[in-house]
């Protein structure tokens, strides 16, 4: 330790922190530093004013280490909050240079959070006894946070990574975004009991306008950003429905934001120049079918679920469907709402049927031809059945049953298909075949974009078919 009275300044050098459990006799936080140096301590106020004011608190080079226990009760990990406290503190500028901190499961002595080379600034820190019994027990007017590398295990399957990322009170920005499974495809698949989406998510970077994150002890209590952007991002998802179908209810987006355990305010999110692979393998014997959303670009209003009705979570879309064929769509809903009531609308032009094969072929043996000039439609729903209206122009359009080898062509099952499909989408005067489908149930046991795909199946199958 080297100690000036005159100079104003205390430093601690090599110094080595642990906390011992009280239920396991365990350390479950150790931390060490090469320096902790505080500097410019107000004499003055300190004697007569009952106050502690500090110019800087400087560490150098911790490196934490946390332990976690699943049989250490959360409430060991509360502040306790009958301390008296006697003095104020005020910290002008407090830093944390080139840290790095990781934690451990106790029991599988797996990683679960790995941070390098991280800078934290805090400026005009204010602490005292009213605010000591808030959630964040100290005031600050300004923060910076900067690091390096960060790894997090999100859960058993999923890893989040991210590189040169930092945060300000007013931008923040996540680069090098990666969210993966940590398994192979076909390692996922022998391993889980019932399905589960593969993942593989990237994106460049992520802009955050500002960003603000309120932690308990042991828990979130609010995410928040007035707009978040997201460029040039990657996802591929792909789901083996050879595994057992996971049963258990599947929420609609209303209800997913209406029940989290924290609050979420996301005012505007944008998405710019996204590309979405998703791959379904159905049968053992054939590939995955894709379905793919290029130059994807969509806008999310007010995906929070801190706002009053009547406002309405908005997401409107803009993408190329199987890489040529654009396509428009709107999505909303009123997060209040018990029901669930939504509205979706869908527009897409010049879909060329053969482009839909990537899916159908190795999914249903079957080969589309034709084409889909335009196609329009509104789905409305609530968390029990839906509502479509179909208008589709179309031409040339025939469905090919293929053997069980997948390329050549069922010759008799054909002809019985076609002889239910409409060539041509001609009704009377109009080139556009329009229909209409209401009760359309719900599965609760499949996803929200299930719910959206089913209704479109049923009105799309209502139009091409002869009456």
């Amino acid at each position: 330790m080297d100690l000036s009275l005159f100079r104003n300044y205390v430093e601690m050098h090599n110094v080595e922190i642990l906390r011992v459990g009280k239920v396991t006799s365990e350390t479950s936080f150790s931390v060490s530093f090469k320096k902790l140096g505080v500097y410019k301590i107000d004499y003055w106020d300190y004697l007569f004013n009952d106050c502690i004011d500090v110019n800087n608190v400087k560490i150098v080079e911790p490196i934490g280490t946390y332990y976690h226990n699943e049989i250490v009760p959360k409430k060991e990990y509360n502040l306790p909050k009958t301390i008296e406290v006697k003095k104020i503190i005020n910290v002008r500028n407090f830093v944390i240079s080139n840290g790095t901190f990781q934690a451990y499961d106790t029991q599988t002595d797996s990683l679960l959070l790995d941070l390098k080379n991280s800078e934290f600034t805090l400026r005009n820190i204010h602490f005292d006894k009213e605010t000591f019994i808030k959630k964040v027990p100290f005031e600050y007017e300004d923060y910076s946070f900067q690091f390096e590398e960060l790894f997090y295990r999100l859960n058993d399957f999923e890893n989040l990574t991210t590189k040169n990322s930092e945060f300000k009170k007013e931008t923040s920005v996540i680069r090098d975004f990666r969210l993966k499974t940590k398994y192979a495809k076909e390692k996922l698949s022998s391993i889980i009991i019932n399905e589960r989406d593969h993942y593989d998510i990237e994106a460049d970077s992520v802009w955050l306008k500002d960003f603000n994150f309120e932690r308990l002890i042991d828990s979130i209590s609010l995410v928040a950003s007035t707009k978040t952007t997201v460029y040039n991002s990657t996802i591929n998802v792909y789901r083996d429905k050879l595994v057992n179908d996971d049963l258990r209810i599947k929420p609609l987006y209303s209800e997913m934001l209406r029940d989290l355990n924290f609050h979420l305010k996301l005012d505007t999110i944008s998405i710019n120049n996204a590309n979405i692979q998703y791959e379904e393998k159905v049968r053992a014997d054939n590939m995955a079918g894709i379905i793919t959303f290029s130059d994807f670009n969509a806008t999310v209003q007010n995906f929070s679920n801190t706002y009053k009705s009547p406002v309405q979570t908005i997401i409107e879309i803009d993408a190329n469907f199987m890489n040529h064929a654009p396509l428009q769509a709107t999505w909303q809903f009123d997060v209040n709402n018990q029901s669930d009531l939504f509205l979706f609308k869908a527009e897409a032009s010049n879909l060329q049927a053969d482009n839909l094969n990537d899916f159908t072929v190795p999914n249903f043996n079957k080969r589309l031809e034709g084409e889909l000039d335009k196609t329009y439609l509104t789905i409305s729903g609530n968390s029990q059945e839906s509502k479509i209206d179909f208008k589709v122009k179309y031409k040339h359009f025939d469905v090919v049953a293929l053997k069980k080898n997948g390329k050549d062509k069922n010759k008799i099952l054909s002809k019985v298909f076609n002889l239910f499909v409409s060539k041509n989408s001609m009704n009377g005067n109009s080139s556009f075949k329009e229909v209409t489908k209401t009760n359309i149930e719900r599965d609760k046991t499949k996803s929200v974009f299930n719910y959206i795909w089913i209704s479109t199946r049923v009105g799309l199958i209502k139009a091409l078919t002869i009456e």
